[in-house]
């Protein structure tokens, strides 16, 4: 990410949604972040996203070209799947970059497709990224020390003993949940 780019995160009130409105507000993005109820949204906007797209009532497309100008995002962090991801590429500025974490509701094409106009579209996973690049762990030391300046808020949004995994599960199935769900032993 660049200062300036737009970014847009589909589920932002999961925990990846939550680490990446933070880091991409520090670095200077303007962000625009999808949720399922208007509260998730509110507590989004309280983590820096910009534009905030309650997706249970509205459809994120229409509304993220309307706050781009027509232009357009540079980034997309998708991890929906689906009908979401189809709807992310029509989203993409032309040079843009769709990464795609999973598939949480819908499948998510393999191979990528190929798109026009520089827009590209890739399965990302930290840990295939790190272990191409390994100098690139420096960036997670910058992050985790502003985690422990209190910068960033981690995301826990609730914890389970590990005996309770199954409430757990269920908790997240209920898509109530904002942040990370954690196990505790």
């Amino acid at each position: 990410m660049k200062s300036g780019e737009w970014l847009l995160v589909q589920g932002g009130s999961s925990g990846v949604g939550v680490a990446a409105i933070q880091i991409a507000k520090h670095l200077g993005a303007k962000v625009i972040a999808t949720s399922g109820s208007e509260v998730k949204c509110r507590r989004l906007r309280t983590l820096g996203a910009d534009v905030t797209i309650d997706v249970s009532e509205n459809d994120f497309a229409p509304e993220v070209m309307r706050v781009t100008n027509n232009r357009g995002v540079d980034v997309v962090l998708e991890m929906i799947g689906g009908e979401v991801y189809q709807k992310s590429l029509q989203v993409l500025a032309p040079g843009g970059r769709l990464f795609s974490i999973g598939g949480a509701f819908g499948l998510v094409p393999d191979p990528p497709p190929t798109l026009t106009e520089g827009r590209k579209a890739t399965r990302f996973s930290i840990t295939n990224y790190l272990k191409a690049k390994p100098e690139e762990f420096k960036q997670l030391d910058k992050i985790l020390q502003l985690v422990q300046e209190k910068t960033f808020d981690v995301g826990i949004g609730k914890t389970f003993p590990l005996a309770e995994t199954r409430a757990a599960q269920r908790y997240l199935e209920g898509r109530e949940h904002f942040g990370k769900v954690m196990l505790t032993m």
